[in-house]
């Protein structure tokens, strides 16, 4: 499925993305595994979600990631993205 919303939303490696709500992580790093040249930029509102992610990302030496802890409706971004994702 992970590939599907990326086929689906044409990504291409080197996007700079933003998975919201991005929970215990599939997708951000999915992607950061699959499109190494790409910039994953996760939010999600749990300290425990983002050392999750942070420790996985340790683990298979992705470098290419950032965990953002925030409430997405009153986050203000300052970057711009390629790609945004929102996936329950």
């Amino acid at each position: 499925m992970l590939k599907l919303y990326c086929e689906r939303s044409n990504l291409k490696d080197g996007h700079t993305v933003l998975d919201v709500g991005c929970g215990w992580g599939s997708l951000t790093l999915y992607i950061a595994k699959n499109f190494s040249n790409s910039r994953v930029t996760g939010i999600c509102n749990s300290t425990t979600q983002k050392a999750f992610i942070e420790d996985k990302c340790l683990e298979q030496q992705l470098q290419n990631v950032d965990i953002i802890v925030a409430d997405i409706s009153t986050f203000e971004m300052e970057a711009s993205y390629d790609r945004i994702f929102s996936i329950e």
